[in-house]
């Protein structure tokens, strides 16, 4: 899983710290070994079905909703099956999730699930395959 030091380093490495008022992950230390050790980002088990055990991202999209209703509109952008609780908790109109598209490789779990479930996305559902695509996103509709 993600985790602090992972992302802190990869944001360090490309000077875009600056960028970032918050890094909602999961938190990592270095104990006394040396080694890297990462703790759930929830302390406690959350109830959420779609989720795994360390990190319900609906409950933190919502908490940060809820603190910070300055946010007209939320593009969320995500791949994976934990990406799914925050895409059916999105109702707003101006909302959006950006969700990864199956390639050659591989699918990507949030768009199948989003296909399979769509009666429980309720927001504008766009697909992305790289970066370009979501910067083109961004630029069309912003």
């Amino acid at each position: 899983d993600a985790n602090t030091a992972y992302i802190g380093a990869c944001l360090q490495k490309h000077n875009l710290s600056s960028c970032f008022t918050e890094i909602v992950t999961n938190p990592a230390y270095e104990d006394e070994g040396g080694r890297l050790r990462v703790k759930p980002f929830h302390n406690q088990p959350h109830l959420c079905p779609y989720c795994p055990t360390n990190m319900c991202k609906g409950d933190i999209l919502e908490n940060v909703l809820n603190i910070k209703q300055r946010y007209d509109r939320v593009i969320y952008i995500g791949d994976g099956a934990g990406d799914f609780c925050p895409s059916i908790r999105l109702t707003r109109p101006n909302d959006c999730v950006l969700a990864r598209a199956a390639d050659s490789k591989r699918q990507y779990e949030l768009a199948k699930l989003i296909r399979e479930h769509s009666s429980k996305v309720s927001v504008p559902v766009q697909e992305w395959s790289t970066g370009e695509d979501i910067l083109r996103f961004f630029q069309e509709s912003l």
